[in-house]
């Protein structure tokens, strides 16, 4: 780690603004809270009779280990080489595992460097590579087409087709994507329908026929087109209709699978209101139904069973809320059963193909995660273990939903973690969450950054200011144009309604930020200067000028301006909303925090931030996160001493005066 600190002259005395914290903030206090966890992600093999564990040993390897149901032998583990990670896993067949690496640490970057798919057989410890090789006589096309299959990203779902453990992908080539069924145990597979656009969902029935696709902009090309479209038919041969076309950002859909009745299919869609809605279509006649909205939040997540039928969806008004589509599903059933068990509290399932297993998830706002594995002949719940029991050793925070209204009156929801016995007037830090215009929301559940500031007695607020995604497109769209304007007003609002409440000393908040939340701290602490003692960005995002001078027009660069600063667009007022063109106007000690990994060097837009810091001579503390890797790609370790230098930044400058 790379440390520059800058003393500043304020009031005619020199003070060291970014100096050692009042109480240092001992390693195994960030352990706890940052990194991969110890237990991640059991995932049940199709049978029920194994279950495949991320775990992160106390010496830095991670495995995949792979445990018996009846008495928790571990009968298998995998492990990539050395200081490659694993990304994701789950079940090929019962006794075949497949899983993804990864190389570094995604924290850093908006794309993480994730690897190919491989395949461990757990009866044999053998791993294989899929699609590694190109095979002598395969032509051209073919050998393209198989090297895509491991490419990243690639939509695979598997477990899709009855009788069969194959998946299915869909591939995206130049102009169309292509659906695929792929038998991972041979490395074949079969096209099943070859769709003009950027297919990011369909819909299979049971023999294989394509009858719904949804596609949308391809958002990581440097072109944009904006329109995204949903397309039926009733059998496999049948003409494609079009049951929707238009802009992008009025209608979003999520293909979930067999509706209600016969020819049907449920969607998770804003095609027919303004809040996100659970619907089925009709692939007859393209007539959509409404099944369930909320009133004021989006529909975001759903639920299948070992089956894939559904059995649930979630929103959140406040907290975590459930509606059942059948109550009398088993698996309904069973959900409905255990959040009576462990009342206010998360819970999600996870099942074995054939239902006679679940995994069930049990989180808060102070328990990262319970794993308990339920028996559903016998009715049978038994605890696993703790996906993260280090957190325990800390005075963890409670979690609030509140509302307050912004510059204009429009409703702005936010959650605060207030330290555990906390009073009256406390330090607060304003964490602002990593997303462009239409992230996600921050919900009440588990926040690792908040706990941790919560464990050092400050107070945490996220803001789920205009332009976030939950609460209807009409709300995310109100943040279109608003870089500058509502966006960070309506956080200034929530700053605000803290100190009338007396919740937080309003001499003491700080505003922290990671990637687009560094751009919002750097930001806010220019247009909102009063309201902030300090502000930290990580990995972030400063210069607009140079984003938009990159993007090219006819697509993203009018697609970058709407989402900004609208019809208003140019050099100057891309100017006005970057912290990059604005340094010098900075008033309060800065942190900017890093990584550099896999020799990338840090990015310009960053640098020419730091060097207008330094040109003015103003206090601020640069930290490059890397290490003396070879490949240098980063680590949790690094993550961990970023954090602890963002802790003591934030304690030296909440400190009282």
């Amino acid at each position: 780690m790379r440390r520059t600190t800058l003393a500043a002259i304020v009031g005619g005395m020199a003070s060291l603004v970014c100096g050692a914290a009042l109480g240092q903030v001992d390693d195994a206090h960030v352990a706890a809270f940052f990194g991969q966890a110890p237990n991640e992600s059991p995932v049940l093999a199709p049978d029920g009779e194994h279950f495949a564990l991320q775990r992160m040993k106390e010496d830095g390897v991670e495995t995949v280990d792979v445990i018996r149901v009846d008495n928790g032998d571990i009968v298998a583990s995998f492990l990539f080489k050395e200081d490659v990670n694993v990304f994701d896993h789950g079940w090929i067949d019962n006794k075949t595992l497949i899983l993804r690496s990864r190389m570094g640490d995604p924290y850093w970057q908006e794309f993480p460097n994730i690897g190919r798919y491989h395949r461990f057989d757990i009866t044999t410890n053998r791993a294989d590579q899929l699609f590694s090789r190109q095979e002598l006589g395969v032509g051209r096309e073919d050998g393209e087409l198989r090297g895509r299959f491991g490419g990243y990203p690639v939509r695979l779902r598997q477990h899709m087709f009855p009788g069969s453990f194959d998946a299915r992908a869909i591939i995206k080539g130049e102009t169309s994507s292509e659906v695929f069924q792929y038998d991972m145990l041979r490395e074949s597979y079969k096209s099943l329908e070859r769709i003009d656009g950027n297919v990011v969902d369909v819909y299979t029935d049971d023999d294989g026929n394509v009858l719904l696709a949804y596609g949308k902009p391809e958002l990581r090309g440097r072109t944009f087109n904006p329109q995204s479209f949903l397309i039926y038919r009733a059998t496999g041969d049948g003409e494609w209709k079009t049951a929707y076309e238009g802009p992008f950002d009025d209608a979003g859909v999520s293909i979930v699978g067999k509706g209600p009745d016969e020819d049907t299919v449920y969607l998770l869609e804003t095609i027919t209101g303004d809040i996100g809605t659970l619907s089925y279509i009709d692939l007859n006649t393209g007539e959509i139904t409404n099944a369930f909205r909320p009133a004021r939040t989006d529909v975001h997540t759903y639920y299948l069973d070992g089956k894939n039928e559904l059995y649930a969806v979630r929103y959140d008004d406040h907290f975590p809320q459930w509606f059942y589509p059948n109550p009398q599903h088993l698996a309904a059933q069973i959900h409905n059963h255990l959040r009576g068990q462990f009342k206010n509290m998360n819970v999600s399932l996870t099942f074995a193909r054939d239902n006679s297993k679940a995994i069930a998830t049990v989180s808060g706002d102070a328990n990262p995660g319970t794993y308990y594995l339920f028996d559903t002949d016998g009715n049978k719940l038994s605890k696993l273990f703790d996906r993260n029991e280090a957190v325990a050793n800390y005075k963890l925070g409670e979690r609030h939903p509140l509302e307050f209204p912004g510059p204009d009156d429009t409703r702005i929801p936010a959650y605060v973690t207030l330290p555990k016995g906390a009073g009256q007037n406390l330090p607060f830090i304003v964490w602002v969450h990593d997303g462009l215009t239409g992230g996600g929301p921050a919900t009440w559940g588990w926040d690792a950054e908040a706990q941790f500031f919560a464990s050092l007695g400050i107070g945490v607020m996220n803001v789920n200011h205009r332009g976030k995604t939950g609460f209807g497109t009409k709300y995310t769209k109100g943040g279109f144009g608003e870089w500058g304007g509502y966006i960070l007003d309506d956080i200034a609002e929530g700053v605000r309604f803290l100190g009338r409440q007396g919740i937080a000393d309003p001499n003491r908040i700080c505003i922290v930020g990671r990637r687009w939340g560094a751009y919002a701290a750097m930001q806010s602490a220019l247009d909102h200067r009063r309201l902030y003692r300090c502000a930290a960005g990580i990995a972030g995002m400063y210069d607009m000028v140079a984003i938009w001078k990159f993007l090219q027009p006819r697509g993203s660069r009018e697609r970058w301006e709407a989402t900004t600063v609208g019809p208003t667009a140019s050099e100057d007022r891309f100017k006005e909303i970057s912290p990059r063109w604005r340094a010098r106007e900075l008033r309060m000690p800065v942190m900017l925090l890093e990584g550099q990994q896999y020799r990338n060097n840090i990015q310009e837009q960053v640098m020419d931030l730091v060097r207008e810091l330094r040109a003015g001579d103003l206090a601020h503390e640069f930290v490059i996160l890397d290490n003396e890797r070879t490949d240098n790609w980063l680590t949790d370790e690094e993550k961990r001493q970023g954090f602890k230098a963002l802790a003591g930044f934030i304690q030296s400058n909440l400190a009282p005066e």
